[in-house]
């Protein structure tokens, strides 16, 4: 069984690698459960599934620069526009096609707090509540790194398909030019088809989308350039 050290853990929040930023971030998923009735089973309770929902946590070093992580949280505070909180963890270094991880699904930051503690490095405490399933097993297709032209991805062998859908994410950190960013699948890793299309192409941030039906065995990304210019992203899909 491999162990992982939480050092080589890359977080990533929007567009943003608030990695350096913080010094704990936790993700959990839960699943409501509803009592059908006292006396179901030589009365035992009985329960039924309900709705799902996850959460997640980030506990890092205050910032107080105009444009540093904390200010960032700040505008996202309460906010439920479109990209404004995707919240996207890997680990194994996140340095390599396959890196294990966390897929966000977007979500509204619901606190924030500064606790100062006279002896100590001041720090940040933030909260997250998703909207939508998550990607809780997710695996990384092209790692934080810069690109100049368009390119294919190294193939990552997911051992069979599924049909429950899944998530991608996506995660620009820097950007001029126009690209074009997607998720393709193939059954036979020859014949791809495109599985996700973000939309994003010409501006930082991040972009996380939803799919139904089946997915391939095989996936890889593809980026496409109509402009010049040089591109900062990382990103990944997860399985349902």
């Amino acid at each position: 069984m491999a162990r992982v050290h939480g050092k080589d853990v890359r977080v990533y929040l929007d567009g943003r690698d608030i990695s350096g930023h913080i010094s704990q971030v936790t993700t959990e998923v839960s699943a409501d459960v509803h009592d059908v009735t006292t006396f179901a089973s030589s009365g035992w309770k009985e329960s039924t599934s309900g709705l799902g929902g996850w959460t997640g946590s980030v506990e890092g070093f205050y910032d107080n620069a105009s444009s540093g992580f904390a200010s960032q949280i700040e505008a996202a505070l309460g906010s439920a526009v479109a990209g404004r909180s995707v919240l996207s963890w890997y680990d194994g270094s996140a340095d390599g096609v396959g890196d294990a991880g966390f897929l966000g699904s977007e979500a509204v930051v619901t606190s924030r707090s500064v606790p100062v503690n006279i002896a100590e490095i001041t720090k940040l405490a933030v909260s997250f509540q998703g909207n939508g399933r998550p990607g809780a097993v997710g695996r990384l297709l092209h790692p934080l790194s810069s690109s100049t032209t368009a390119s294919t991805g190294t193939t990552l062998d997911g051992v069979a398909e599924t049909a429950n859908g899944g998530r991608g994410t996506l995660h620009v950190m820097g950007v001029t030019g126009s690209w074009g960013f997607a998720i393709s699948h193939s059954s036979n890793d020859t014949s791809y088809t495109a599985l996700v299309s973000f939309t994003k192409s010409s501006s930082t941030g991040a972009e996380t989308i939803e799919v139904t039906g089946t997915v391939k065995r095989y996936l890889r990304y593809s980026l496409t350039n109509s402009s010049a210019g040089v591109v900062d992203w990382v990103a990944g899909f997860a399985r349902y």
